[in-house]
Formats: structure tokens, C-alpha cells, sequence
């Protein structure tokens, strides 16, 4: 079984928050609350361990709560190794609004690191990339870190005869994609995936939530009142999501 090095420069814990309904300028009392690690090298963790794929999360942490992110990666069954740093693990917020069927993020930005925290960083990677059959690197990073990090880590992958290549730039990373080169691609931020996706297929493309406890799978595209009433609507990008949303309940 091939194993995975998942390498993430922008971990985070996801909390969300249920409310019966939700108001600006009230005080909103939550009737859930739910916290688990996250960030795009974690969330990929999850999918493989679903496929039985074996991975390792490369990762940095500091501040007083690392001990409690690591406690929530091993009640997911996530594997981790991270790189010290004093910079603290940011917070994401979703806000779900069980009236309106809304669910709304608030993002913190990851807290800058140091310095020499991009050397420290490679170092452990060179440490570790020998044990594994191939690499994942997913989200953006850190501020502090150095903008080459990432191509030094896929060249040196490349160096040790794992398939490797990149960074590309958004607009052409979804031409290779369309022709085949590539079963997948992530994207750094939201805008650059979703333009690609409606220009090729607007009436198909789902969104797909991750990292929660639940599936969430919506259209791609918007709610199109322009349109609403005059019997010419597509349903097929609707569909998709259903049917997604159905396989992923399964699992």
C-alpha cells in the first residue's frame, strides 16, 4: 500500500456553530457546537483514510493549544508530524442557520511565522519524504514563509523519484487538467477553481464542503432569481449534488 505525505502550511481548527435561527445585532445562543482539526492537508488526510490510503500530515503548530489539535487529529485517526513554531494555530468559524438553510464561514488568516521557520521546515521534510511514495501539498501558506517553500519541495520530490511537478499557474494548470494530465486539481484559493469549473461545465458543477461532520453539497453556480418562474432551468448540476451528497452519506 502506497502511503502519502501530505504537506500543509496553514492547519487550523474548525469550529461551527448551529443555530435555530440567526440575527445581526442579537444575541444568538448556539444549540451545537463542534470542533475538529482542519486545514486543505488535513481534509485531505480524511479522504484517504476513507480510501484506505495510509498518510502522514506534515504540518507546524504553536501556542498553547497544540496539545488539544493533536488530540482531535487522533480521535479522527489522523497521523501527524509537526514543526514547532510560535506562531498560534488559527481559527475558522462556520455559522450554520438551521431557518434560512445558510451556512456562512468567518476565516482568520494564519498567523505569520518566523524567519527561519521555512528552513526548519524543508529540513523536517527531508527528513521525511524518503518513507513515503508520494506527496501532497494543499492550501496556501503561512505569511513568513519563504515563496519558494513550496517548488523546493516538489523538486526535491522530484529528486527522489516521486512524481512530482508544479506550482502552476491557474491559467494553466486547467488546460492539462481538461486534456487529462492531471486526475485532480487544488486550487490555492476558492475564485481560481470556480472560474475554471463554470467555464467548462455550468450546468454540471457541485461544491462540495469538507471538513465537517456531515455532508454538504450544493450547486456550483447560484440562486438565478433571474430565471426563477420561467420553466428554462437546468437541473443537472442539482442532481449532481444529490447524488454526491447520497455517496458521501453512505461512506
Amino acid at each position: 500500500m502506497k502511503s502519502v505525505l501530505a504537506v500543509c502550511l496553514s492547519p487550523t481548527f474548525q469550529r461551527m456553530l448551529v443555530f435555530p435561527s440567526f440575527a445581526e445585532n442579537e444575541v444568538n445562543r448556539s444549540t451545537q457546537v463542534l470542533e475538529i482539526a482542519s486545514g486543505k492537508g488535513i481534509n485531505v488526510s480524511r479522504v484517504l483514510n476513507l480510501l484506505g490510503r495510509p498518510c502522514t500530515n506534515l504540518i507546524q503548530l504553536g501556542g498553547r493549544r497544540v496539545p488539544e489539535f493533536l488530540d482531535l487529529c487522533l480521535q479522527d485517526g489522523l497521523d501527524v508530524v509537526y514543526l514547532p513554531v510560535e506562531a498560534d494555530i488559527r481559527t475558522c468559524t462556520t455559522v450554520i442557520n438551521e431557518k434560512d438553510h445558510t451556512s456562512t464561514e468567518l476565516v482568520e488568516e494564519a498567523r505569520t511565522v518566523e524567519e527561519n521557520d521555512s528552513d526548519r521546515f524543508f529540513s523536517l521534510f527531508l527528513s521525511l519524504v524518503d518513507s513515503y511514495d508520494a506527496v501532497v501539498i494543499a492550501g496556501t501558506k503561512a505569511e513568513g514563509f519563504s515563496p519558494d517553500i513550496y517548488p523546493r519541495i516538489v523538486e526535491e520530490a522530484k529528486k527522489r523519484g516521486i512524481n512530482a511537478s508544479g506550482p502552476y499557474p491557474s491559467d494553466i494548470t486547467f488546460i492539462k487538467a481538461f486534456r487529462g494530465d492531471f486526475d485532480a486539481v487544488v486550487t490555492m484559493y476558492h475564485d481560481q477553481g470556480q472560474i475554471a469549473l463554470k467555464l467548462k461545465g455550468f450546468d454540471q458543477g457541485i461544491t462540495i464542503a469538507g471538513g465537517l461532520p456531515c455532508p454538504i453539497v450544493t450547486c456550483a453556480h447560484g440562486t438565478a432569481y433571474d430565471i426563477a418562474g420561467k420553466g428554462i432551468v437546468k437541473t443537472s448540476a442539482f442532481e449532481n449534488a444529490v447524488k454526491m451528497c447520497s455517496r458521501m452519506a453512505r461512506h
